[in-house]
């Protein structure tokens, strides 16, 4: 009884060590796969920017010549003509921007933009779920940076709101995101050149009023209404939501959570 007892326990204990041995090899391998997508995904995103470095150059060139033609004649004697010069030097920009082609890239990629010190980087590392983007008071993110999820790729741009980062480069990134996430602070006009810009090349994008956490709550309601009054009265076009939340504190208000879903719903 005792040796045939023994050996029951010894035969469930192999069974034991061999199902332990096989799972942990499954979760080895699944490893070994999740790590080499991983870097196959980053590899393709720096093989994609090389092959696109040429033609940017190019369009570069074309970009400068075409602005230097249609504004190299231009004679300024009264704030008449100088009013005529920017509305030209606009237009043109504008016809150069449609010409402009979307980087190739593959998967899901969500653009993060707004002006200096409205919380970009740290609207990355809440959806990454970790610390990734460099944080800090004042100009921190000084180029585009891409930062890899698990079926996506976020990408920090600089914080200036000026014609710097209006340029062939940015713009070809910008049309090939599938989401564009414009954050806002106070006010919608922090940023409204660069929603009047998507509205002219058609462009989707998204409002977010983050920091909502530094907004007294009895001054919360007014505030949103504020936002939503500016949105109207500046008429743009091609605004698909509004968020007001805390990427500090994503818990603290369900807009997060109502984002979260919304960037997802096509991610599979």
């Amino acid at each position: 009884m005792n040796k045939k007892y023994y050996k029951q326990q010894n035969e469930l204990f192999q069974l034991q060590r061999e199902c332990r041995a096989d799972v942990i090899a499954d979760l080895r391998g699944e490893e070994r796969v999740l790590h080499r997508q991983l870097q196959e995904s980053e590899e393709r995103i720096f093989q994609l920017r090389r092959e696109h470095h040429q033609e940017l150059s190019r369009l570069r060139e074309c970009f400068l010549q075409l602005s230097t033609d249609d504004q190299c004649n231009e004679e300024i004697t009264s704030f008449d003509d100088l009013d005529q010069y920017h509305t030209k030097s606009d237009e043109t920009f504008i016809r150069l921007a449609q010409q402009v082609k979307p980087m190739e890239v593959e998967g899901n990629h969500i653009a993060v933009l707004g002006s200096t010190s409205r919380g970009k980087s740290t609207m990355i590392n809440s959806l990454l779920g970790k610390y990734e983007a460099e944080v800090g008071i004042g100009e921190v993110t000084t180029k585009c940076e891409p930062y890899i999820g698990l079926n996506f790729v976020l990408w920090d741009t600089p914080g200036r709101n000026d014609d710097t980062i209006f340029n062939h480069e940015s713009i070809a990134l910008w049309k090939s995101m599938k989401y564009r996430l414009i954050l806002i602070e106070n006010t919608v006009k922090e940023n409204s050149k660069m929603m009047k810009l998507f509205d002219q090349i058609n462009l989707s994008y998204d409002i977010i009023a983050n920091k909502f956490d530094l907004v007294k709550e009895e001054e919360q309601t007014p505030f949103r209404e504020q936002i939503r009054r500016e949105i109207k009265t500046l008429k743009f076009k091609q605004i698909n939501s509004l968020f007001f939340l805390s990427a500090k504190y994503p818990p603290q208000f369900s807009d997060w959570i109502t984002l979260v879903n919304y960037l997802t719903s096509s991610i599979h």
